[in-house]
């Protein structure tokens, strides 16, 4: 009797047992089905996400590609705006820009001159210049630094018949134009190096950001500060000289060496006497120089160096920060 109750027992709690796990199983089996049905539905709407993605990815393609052509006629319009922008500036700083000295106003004289040197590039330009049978004009600048390498570029401009003047020892136009004083001490202490140089007393000069800058007149706290200093490089024996075309290297963005040489020799054709402004310290600058000079010998132009007796292309002084 005994027997047969414990067997009983025993295939109820297996049948427990089995019911349990039957159900465990079906419970299991349900939550698997939703989490793959889940699973299912969050697969199918990244799908559409994605679908509709690339379909948002395609219309931005699409406006980019008509925002670039628009960017790009603008650009054109803007160039030429530019350039139209840049002849009447040129004629504006022609009818400002008076012409007195000694040449033949007659003759057609192109006078190329290089500020804010010496620089890497400088060497490279002299040679260009020999090439050419060029002799240029080198307005000088060492921003406060002396070198035995910016020396002797000195000499080898002036050995090789180029014509050397002062621009400025710091070039910082607010220590310069402080005072009287200031520039007469940065003003000699470039005088004196050139002098040391290249064995060679300089007679013409430039004034830093030429005669017609206003920053002097805040530098000097309020004072029209340039006819003063004007006198005073007169009376040392010198001249100075602004410019009448050119400039444009010294303005960002920088033209290419086709585009500056383009603007230069457009600036030209208004003057008999052309002063040029450049920079030595641009690899596209001295690239420029060859067609420079090849489309004004061809308009009739003979290359000179300026001195103190040469036609002074001048700008008129500012009478205020504003004028």
């Amino acid at each position: 009797m005994s027997r047969r109750i414990k067997h009983r027992n025993g295939s109820a709690a297996l049948m427990v047992i089995s019911v349990i796990l039957i159900i465990g199983l079906g419970i299991f089996s349900a939550f698997e089905f939703i989490r793959a049905d889940s699973l299912s539905r969050d697969l199918s709407l990244a799908q559409a996400e994605s679908a509709q993605f690339a379909s948002d990815l395609e219309a931005l393609k699409s406006q980019d590609q008509t925002l670039q052509s628009e960017n790009d006629f603008l650009k054109e319009q803007l160039n030429s705006l530019q350039d139209q922008y840049d002849a009447l500036q040129s004629q504006i700083i022609a009818d400002q820009t008076s012409i007195s000295g000694q040449d033949n106003d007659d003759e057609k004289t192109a006078y190329l001159t290089f500020d804010d040197g010496p620089s890497g590039v400088t060497s490279h330009l002299l040679d260009v210049l020999e090439d050419l049978n060029v002799k240029a004009t080198f307005f000088v600048a060492f921003g406060g630094s002396d070198t035995p390498e910016k020396r002797a570029i000195l000499k080898k401009e002036a050995d090789a018949g180029h014509a050397v003047g002062v621009h400025t020892w710091t070039h910082d136009y607010y220590t310069i134009y402080k005072s009287e004083q200031n520039f007469l001490d940065d003003f000699n202490k470039m005088k004196e190096i050139i002098i040391q140089a290249t064995g060679k007393t300089p007679d013409v000069c430039r004034f830093p950001g030429g005669a017609s800058n206003t920053v002097s007149i805040t530098a000097s706290g309020g004072e029209v500060i340039m006819p003063r200093l004007a006198d005073l490089v007169h009376e040392m024996g010198f001249q100075f000289f602004d410019w009448n075309a050119g400039g444009y290297d010294a303005e960002t963005p920088y033209p290419t060496a086709d585009e500056l040489a383009r603007k230069v020799v457009r600036d030209a054709e208004n003057h008999n006497t052309v002063v040029i402004l450049l920079h030595d310290t641009h690899d596209f600058t001295v690239d420029a120089v060859p067609d420079i000079v090849r489309e004004l010998r061809s308009d009739g132009y003979t290359f000179k160096t300026l001195n103190a007796h040469s036609s002074a292309v001048q700008q008129p002084f500012a009478k205020s920060k504003n004028s």
